[in-house]
């Protein structure tokens, strides 16, 4: 069974299709990334995935379910997390403070407890736990919003993760990280993808072409590829639609092969 599946999604707005007729198959294993250039349709089919946008026609399936339309909320309780392009975070909580409010959500507390959060015994040895992983323990009492931009994007996928999820979508976790810290992101993703299906929205081609074990280009709302990454750089459609219109960020040189 797919873990998570579309039929015939699609989404205008007005006369523009946004999405166009997708349907896609998600499997357990590997990491998938969704690319494409901007306008591509990329986070309006995010958006379509978690619930935050219902599609003009079409269906969404997760894990043999039509979760088509549910609420984010039911659908993150489903084991379906994701994070945005802009990392989501409380900037004047500690980073243990921010963690242990996802699990404080997670095991279903009521809010009147907030007050005694610290006495709860499994939220604190729960929140321990996503520290340890962020290998930030012995920084757990600094406030948010001093941590590093690329720690701040750990911090929001970590935040992710405390709802246990089965699937992780990413919407371009290294947006706006310096290269040394995207390595850190980077090699996070890929630990995490040994627990959990992650599909990714990414601009980086090197970053892409080094983490994906399946790509998928979308190009005005459509898919226009999908396979391997081998597949993908050798693509003939893939490389006019590049090397066509978009050349940002290295493009042309990563889809074919040629970025360093």
């Amino acid at each position: 069974m797919d873990l998570l599946r579309t039929e015939n999604l699609t989404k205008k707005f007005g006369e523009l299709i946004a999405v166009n007729d997708v349907n896609i198959s998600i499997q357990e294993e590997g990491i998938l990334s969704i690319i494409g250039p901007n306008g591509a349709g990329k986070t309006t089919f995010f958006n379509l995935l978690t619930g935050y946008l219902k599609p003009t026609s079409g269906k969404v399936f997760l894990k043999g379910e039509d979760i088509t339309n549910l609420a984010p909320y039911d659908i993150v309780h489903k084991k379906l997390s994701r994070s945005f392009q802009i990392a989501s975070y409380f900037p004047e909580f500690t980073i243990f403070e921010n963690i242990q409010m996802g699990v404080f959500n997670r095991l279903g507390y009521s809010y009147n407890y907030f007050a005694n959060i610290n006495k709860l015994k499994d939220v604190h040895k729960e929140t321990e736990k996503y520290m340890k992983m962020l290998d930030l323990t012995e920084q757990k009492e600094m406030k948010a919003k001093f941590l590093s931009h690329g720690d701040k994007k750990i911090l929001d996928i970590a935040m992710c993760l405390t709802v246990e999820p089965e699937i992780l979508l990413l919407d371009e976790p290294t947006s706006g990280v310096s290269g040394t810290e995207s390595t850190k992101v980077f090699n996070f993703i890929k630990n995490l993808s040994k627990k959990m299906k992650i599909v990714i929205v990414e601009h980086d081609m090197d970053i892409v072409f080094s983490i994906s074990d399946r790509v998928v280009v979308l190009a005005q709302g459509s898919i226009l590829a999908d396979g391997t990454v081998e597949e993908v750089r050798k693509n003939e459609d893939v490389q006019k639609a590049y090397l066509g219109g978009f050349t940002e960020g290295g493009y042309e040189d990563a889809i074919s092969g040629k970025s360093k």
